[in-house]
């Protein structure tokens, strides 16, 4: 993950909007080939509203993803004023397995670590409307995310689907490369 990135899930929407392409004018030079545009519920200014959502699942080998979400509307001046809260939280077990590979064959003699890559994340979104006429409004939002990923979710498939190579920490025994086979191939440690 990077930290450019908000890990926001889709949660509390109004509306998914694809326009074809080019969308230069109003979306700037990268709206090339079309933009998706993902809009938010705003707040209701008449009438309070609350949501729960909850979702469980599973990964291959038993492992749980969860996630809940729940949203609250409040009309802070009723037909002036609004608030609307979101927040998430989740968690992703993670689908690849570490293994330890032999060096001379290139084969995997084992795992190490099975679903190598959770994912832990939540935010919260906060919607301020402020109704100033009939036909104008002013809204605010803020938005924050946090995500904590442990490993990556990169593997290596001369190794085979969803697999990564244990590799040491740097200046251990593996060092950062783990050559496989007489000089046929590298594998990279991440």
């Amino acid at each position: 993950l990077t930290d450019s990135q908000l890990d926001m899930r889709l949660i509390d929407l109004s509306r998914v909007e694809v326009l074809k392409g080019p969308q230069g004018t109003y979306y700037g030079e990268a709206a090339l080939g079309g933009t998706i545009r993902i809009i938010t519920r705003k707040p209701n200014l008449e009438s309070w509203g609350a949501v729960v959502e909850g979702r469980l699942s599973q990964t291959e080998g038993h492992s749980r993803n969860d996630s809940e979400a729940v949203m609250v509307n409040a009309p802070l001046i009723p037909g002036r004023l609004g608030l609307r809260l979101n927040h998430f939280e989740a968690f992703d077990s993670g689908y690849i397995n570490e293994v330890d590979v032999d060096p001379m064959t290139g084969f995997v003699t084992g795992v190490r670590r099975k679903r190598y890559n959770p994912i832990e994340a939540n935010g919260t979104r906060a919607t301020l409307l402020l109704r100033l006429n009939d036909q104008a409004y002013l809204t605010g939002e803020m938005v924050h995310t946090a995500s904590q990923a442990s490993n990556i979710a990169g593997y290596n498939p001369v190794l085979g689907d969803l697999l990564t190579p244990y590799c040491a920490p740097p200046g251990g025994p593996a060092g950062n490369g783990l050559p496989v086979g007489p000089g046929i191939i590298t594998l990279t440690c991440y």
